[in-house]
Parts: structure tokens; sequence; C-alpha cells
């Protein structure tokens, strides 16, 4: 029984073809999830679940979705990956501190207490800033300029290539300083007295 076959008996609520997808394609989930290396064993446990889950909710509307001539192992390849980068950048968004707490970071070497309380200000203004952005800009800033990782671990890191990662930091620079512009006047002002 081919993929095509496979699909409209679970489509038409076949119990068992359920029990063979999963064993049909129970590798390809796995090696999708395993790409992602900083995802632990518990992670990929869960994350194999959530991924046949999402195949089978909603009388399987994922695979209702999928056009038979495109194939079914990649398909689901996709929805692996899709459900492992929405685990890790949920993560992301949990942070342990909250980065707006931290206001000393920028400020450490400086004496001037104005001085601090104005670099201190900006410097939340700079994150709300990126909070406003859509979350896949918001992370890719993030990375790059507040992490300082570099090109590969970032794009690593989202799963993207390296030439992907620079398109969307390009795209997400120019969202920031549209965002800096509309609703941050001192911000920018800052800014373009510090160039």
């Amino acid at each position: 029984m081919d993929d095509r076959e496979l699909v409209a008996l679970l489509l038409s609520g076949d119990a068992s073809a359920a029990e063979t997808l999963v064993l049909r394609h129970r590798f390809v989930v796995m090696r999708a999830l395993r790409r992602f290396r900083t995802l632990t064993r518990a992670d990929v446990e869960d994350l194999f679940q959530d991924v046949f889950t999402r195949l089978f909710v909603n009388d399987c509307a994922a695979l209702a979705a999928w056009h038979g001539p495109a194939d079914l192992a990649a398909y689901i390849r996709r929805i692996a990956s899709n459900v492992a980068l929405d685990h890790l950048r949920s993560r992301r968004r949990q942070p342990e501190t909250d980065p707006l707490e931290e206001s000393d970071e920028i400020a450490s070497d400086v004496d001037d207490p104005e001085t601090i309380a104005l670099l201190n200000q900006l410097r939340r203004m700079m994150l709300q800033a990126i909070q406003q952005l859509a979350p896949p800009y918001a992370e890719v800033v993030q990375a790059v300029d507040l992490e300082d990782l570099t090109y590969a671990q970032v794009a690593e890191r989202l799963g993207v290539t390296r030439n992907n990662l620079g398109v969307r930091l390009h795209n997400a620079r120019k969202a920031l300083a549209r965002v800096i512009a509309d609703r941050y006047p001192a911000l920018l002002a800052y800014l373009r007295d510090a160039t």
C-alpha cells in the first residue's frame, strides 16, 4: 500500500492506518527532530508525539492538506521541523530573567549617574522595540545583535541556511528601524547622534 492509499484510509476513519503511518514514518520524524542539537532526549520524545498528534487531530486535517503527488515523507519532515522550531521559539520567549530588568549591564563602566540612567533608558527602549517585531525577526536580531552569535550558530539554531539568515536579518533590521522611527524618537535621535 502506498502513502496515498494509506492517507485515504486514515481520512475514511480506519484507525489501524494510523499505526501503519507511525511505523512507516517514525524514522523520518526522529531524524528531523535530531537535527536540532539543542533539543534534549526528553524534548525529542515529547515532540515525536506532538508531530503525530498534529497529523491526526481535527480528523487528520494536516494529512488532508497533503497533496498526493508530493512526497509524504518530505511533508512529515517539514511538520516535524516546524514542531521543533515552535518548541525552541517558545522556550526562548520564556527567559530565565527578564532582559528589561538587567539595566546595569550596558552602563557598568560609566561613572556619571545621569549617563547611566540615559543609557539604561535607551537600552530598555531598544529591547521594547525588538519585542514589537514579528517573532522570526525578533529572534534573529536578538541572536545576532544582542547575543553576538555568529551567522553559522544562528542559522543552525533556526534551521535555516546562512543566506536565508542574512536576508531575514536584513529585513528584521529594516523593520526594527521603522519601529524605532515610529515609536521611539528619543532612541532614534540618540542613534543618529552616535553615528
